[in-house]
């Protein structure tokens, strides 16, 4: 997976925290998790959190509330040993304009785990704008 010859706990790339996409309602959204190191790795796994979840209207909170992803929601890049990313391709208008959702990716490996969450924000087609949230390329 990595080219060093030690063991280590997963560390994830990118770490922008809360990380926030944009997508047109009528596209696919994909969301990577990309680890820079952690050897050996045993799993990634993903949770979802809606807006109506969140304390705080359009934010991602670190707190316990993440739950399992929804059906529709599926996983580009199957996992094996040698991954080190995992990606997740959520399906067109989810979550729906003005409603954003937040996903969070866990590495986890016998040394430890990191996580990155990402927030989720659907614009219109129609409109050009997501409803007084700033896009993010």
């Amino acid at each position: 997976m990595f080219s060093s010859n030690y063991l280590a706990k997963p560390y994830i790339k990118d770490r922008s925290t809360p990380k926030t996409l944009s997508y047109q309602d009528d596209k696919k959204a994909r969301v990577t998790c990309k680890l820079s190191r952690g050897e050996p790795l045993l799993r990634f796994s993903w949770f979802y959190q809606k807006d109506s979840d969140s304390s705080a209207k359009g934010g991602c909170q670190k707190v316990d509330n993440w739950r399992p992803l929804p059906s529709s929601i599926t996983l580009e890049t199957p996992f094996n040993k040698t991954s080190s990313s995992s990606t997740i391709v959520i399906p067109p208008n989810i979550p729906p304009v003005g409603q954003p959702a937040c996903y969070k990716c866990l590495a986890v490996n016998e040394f430890g785990n990191d996580s990155l969450i990402t927030a989720l924000h659907r614009y219109s087609k129609k409109s050009h704008h997501l409803m007084g949230i700033n896009l993010c390329e």
